[in-house]
């Protein structure tokens, strides 16, 4: 797993039940087709649905060892968004949230963290260890999801949002 990116999974080296995040995106991806409701997905960034899972995974304190996975980097590109975007900084927000909440009184503690999995030069903001992490909680989350849909992709985008809705309450 390259750790300078995010990274997609492509599948689990031994649960044959972890689909590819390639395939589950293909199925909520915003598409141009006029007979297909994906036509008004919101998801047009490979960035949101490794958001989503990351979401999912924070909030329930979902994590898995990333080194379970064979996986590859997102997008070639996929620098460009994450610059332009705000959502990086608000996700990075609510991973340092949760990690440095244990530690909310000791000054010192939450220091140590946040230099061992920051690195202001890197475009994903994180340290290797950081990013890491984040990936566990990323795959733990799209884990949840897929659980919760039977290690289907969706049949509908509505039934995605349902079960996102659902998981982030």
């Amino acid at each position: 797993m390259n750790l300078q990116r995010f990274n997609f999974i492509d599948k689990h080296k031994s649960n044959e039940k972890i689909i590819s995040m390639y395939d589950f995106w293909d199925t909520i991806k915003k598409t141009n087709s006029s007979n297909s409701q994906n036509l008004y997905s919101p998801l047009s960034n490979q960035l949101d649905l490794f958001y989503i899972c990351l979401l999912v995974g924070l909030k329930h304190e979902l994590k898995e060892n990333t080194s379970d996975f064979e996986c590859t980097d997102i997008t070639s590109r996929w620098t460009i968004n994450l610059k332009d975007s705000k959502a990086s900084d608000i996700i990075i927000g609510l991973y340092l949230n949760k990690i440095t909440k244990k530690n909310f009184d000791e000054k010192n503690k939450i220091n140590e963290q946040l230099n061992s999995i920051l690195d202001h030069n890197s475009d994903t903001k994180l340290s290797d260890e950081g990013n890491k992490e984040l990936h566990s909680y990323a795959f733990g989350g799209y884990k949840k999801i897929l659980e919760e849909l039977d290690y289907n992709t969706p049949s509908t985008l509505v039934k995605f949002f349902d079960t996102i809705c659902r998981l982030i309450k």
